[in-house]
């Protein structure tokens, strides 16, 4: 079954407390009516579809969807130009394709195979008043937050290591601010076919990351702390 990776549903959790928007403006699984493209994993594709085409889809191929929607607000144009710069002079080599509003109302096609031309959409295309990227398919472990973090936070200073990545800094922050006994978490673990279903997943992931965090800092951490390094790169010791 075709399902929302992990990077984009930390992407999705990142744009929700910046923009305001619900779930359903910030779409990554197609519904019913998707019958083709980067919305769809595997699974619902058709024969040669254009998502799946490219050397680097090929590879990347499983029943991730691999595209984010992101519904109106009021900086949407601004952003839409902000994501085609990023991609057009190599900020970001994640990006397949752009379809959203231009400064002029109307709804444009940028394609990293068209060399990030722009291309006209019919008056009144529902790009007018959302914006559409794909992933290339073999980023699907790859984080996507600080692409954005770049737009609404400006130049982030993102130098210390990362967690797992399939995991990303966004889940981990959430993680520790959750509880750790939730009965049940689904979550991607990179190599596997699809999402795992684990009674106290949500645990697992929190023990692999503090794993982690113990490496960085030469010693253990508590919850409040690895959340506060993850955020801030640093940790402030009260005792």
């Amino acid at each position: 079954m075709s399902y929302a990776p992990q990077t984009l549903l930390d992407l999705r959790w990142y744009l929700k407390a910046q923009m305001g928007l619900s779930d359903n403006e910030l779409g990554i699984v197609g519904d019913s009516n998707h019958t083709y493209g980067y919305h769809l994993g595997r699974d619902r594709l058709g024969t040669n579809d254009y998502s799946a085409r490219l050397l680097r889809d090929r590879n990347g191929l499983s029943n991730a969807a691999s595209a984010s929607d992101i519904g109106m607000f009021p900086r949407l144009v601004e952003l839409t130009a902000f994501l085609v710069t990023q991609a057009s002079s190599g900020g970001t080599t994640m990006i397949r394709e752009i379809i959203g509003p231009g400064s002029d109302g109307r709804a444009y096609d940028w394609d990293s195979q068209n060399g990030w031309n722009p291309s006209l959409r019919s008056k009144g295309d529902a790009h007018e008043w959302h914006c559409h990227i794909s992933w290339f398919r073999d980023t699907e472990f790859e984080e996507k937050i600080s692409l954005f973090r770049k737009f609404f936070e400006g130049e982030t200073d993102m130098s210390f290591e990362q967690p797992d990545r399939n995991v990303g800094w966004a889940t981990t922050n959430r993680a520790y601010t959750l509880l750790a006994n939730e009965a049940e978490s689904v979550f991607q673990v990179e190599g596997e076919a699809g999402p795992r279903h684990e009674v106290n997943g949500l645990k697992v992931q929190l023990d692999r990351i503090e794993a982690k965090l113990d490496k960085l800092l030469a010693g253990p951490v508590t919850s409040f702390e690895g959340a506060e390094f993850i955020m801030t790169g640093k940790v402030t010791h009260t005792s």
